[in-house]
C-alpha cells in the first residue's frame, strides 16, 4: 500500500512537472528589413531616455558591408516624452547584413525587464529599391514606442 502511494506521488509530481509552464525562452525579436542601395547612407531611429538607458550594438557589424557614420541623441520637444537615438550607417557593398541593438538600463535602475532588443536586416542592392522604408528607419520617421 505504501509502495503504491509512493509510486502514485512520484507519477503525479512528474506529470505536474511536465505540464508546468516553462519559463518563456527569450524569443528572438522580429527582424525589421531595410533595403538600401550599396554605397548609400541610412539611419535608424530608436526611442530612448538618456536618464533611463541607452541603445548599443549587441553584436559587431560586418565591416565588409556596413560602417557606422554617427550616433547621437535628440531630445523630444516635450520633456515627458522619450527622445530618439539616431544611428547613421553607410552600406559599403551589395549583400545582406544584420544590425543587432540592445537597450541597456542606466546604472542604478537595475531593471532587467527594461532590456529590449531590435534586429534590422539590411539588404544592400546595386541600385536603390522602389519600395517604402520600414517603420523606425529614416530621417522623417518618429520613434515607434517608448522603451520605458
Amino acid at each position: 500500500m505504501r509502495l503504491a502511494r509512493t509510486t502514485w506521488m512520484v507519477f503525479l509530481i512528474l506529470a505536474l512537472a511536465a505540464a508546468w509552464p516553462r519559463a518563456a525562452a527569450a524569443k528572438p525579436p522580429p527582424k525589421i528589413i531595410i533595403e538600401v542601395g550599396a554605397g548609400h547612407a541610412f539611419s535608424i531611429r530608436l526611442p530612448a531616455r538618456q536618464d533611463r538607458g541607452y541603445w548599443s550594438l549587441a553584436r559587431p557589424l560586418n565591416d565588409q558591408l556596413l560602417e557606422i557614420t554617427g550616433a547621437r541623441y535628440q531630445r523630444a520637444a516635450n520633456p515627458k516624452q522619450p527622445g530618439v537615438e539616431i544611428w547613421s550607417f553607410r552600406s559599403l557593398a551589395p549583400g545582406l547584413a544584420e544590425i543587432h541593438f540592445i537597450y541597456r538600463p542606466a546604472f542604478g535602475h537595475g531593471q532587467e525587464g527594461l532590456r529590449r532588443t531590435r534586429v534590422y536586416q539590411v539588404m544592400m542592392w546595386d541600385r536603390v529599391p522602389d519600395r517604402q522604408p520600414a517603420p523606425g528607419y529614416g530621417p522623417s520617421d518618429e520613434p515607434d514606442q517608448d522603451p520605458n
